[in-house]
């Protein structure tokens, strides 16, 4: 008794000395330093995955990190230059349809990335565009998507998903790229304001989520490929 006792101690003790997620501590636990000068080099991993995936991101561009299970008792080990999730926001420059620092935004909206190993998979099931479940749908063709209102048991989702309408608007591993926001959408189910987005697609090992404004939705072909293209020009082959 005495022994488990003291061993809780010493895992709660090792624990308190971890620093807070987020901070500026945390990150450098993971090799992370924003400090405008380091050029930060992280591999994406999954726990159960053998394999990782590299990025590396230029001076100034400011990202955050985290290690899934940290926090645990016993904690996953943080491991420099290794992270479960990498994430990060930019500007989307809708005059030329590309992301940008954060400090040339002005008024552009912001596009936060998230990047995880692809073992976090979407699968279509329930909520994928060939879903029996769905209860309303329209094409809302100056976006390009097909907007629909979907049914999970008894209960209406509370989210309006989107599919795009042109088959060929997918993925480079050709699989479906949707996207979905909190309440309202153009389907008026709850009388509230369209809200936050959301939108996910797989490359080259990574799942790649993408949160951004509702007003954001029309140029989300644009989003998409703005993001794919930063992908490939952040991820390093080993």
């Amino acid at each position: 008794m005495l022994a488990t006792v003291l061993l809780l101690v010493n895992i709660t003790s090792c624990k308190d000395h971890l620093p807070i997620e987020g901070t500026p501590e945390h990150y450098a636990l993971h090799g992370v330093v924003n400090d405008g000068k380091t050029i930060n080099e992280i591999r994406v991993f999954h726990p159960s995955a053998t394999t990782s995936v590299h990025l590396r991101f230029s001076a100034g561009d400011w990202i955050g990190v985290t290690t899934q299970g940290w926090n645990d008792h016993p904690p996953v080990k943080i491991r420099k230059g290794y992270a479960t999730l990498v994430f990060r926001d930019k500007a989307f420059d809708e005059k030329n349809g590309e992301l940008v620092d954060l400090e040339k935004r002005d008024d552009m909206g912001v596009v936060g990335i998230h990047y995880q190993s692809s073992v976090y998979k979407w699968t279509p099931g329930i909520y994928g565009p060939e879903s029996p479940t769905k209860l309303f749908e329209r094409d809302i063709k100056e976006w390009g998507l097909r907007e629909s209102l979907r049914k999970r048991g008894e209960r209406i989702e509370g989210r309006i998903r989107y599919f795009p309408i042109d088959k060929t608007f997918h993925a480079k591993n050709a699989e479906p790229i949707w996207m979905d926001c909190n309440v309202g959408g153009t389907i008026e189910t709850t009388g509230e304001s369209p809200a936050g987005c959301h939108g996910y697609f797989q490359q080259r090992g990574l799942s790649v989520e993408l949160y951004f404004d509702y007003r954001l939705m029309p140029r989300c072909r644009e989003i998409y490929v703005a993001v794919s293209k930063d992908l490939d020009n952040i991820l390093i082959e080993d």
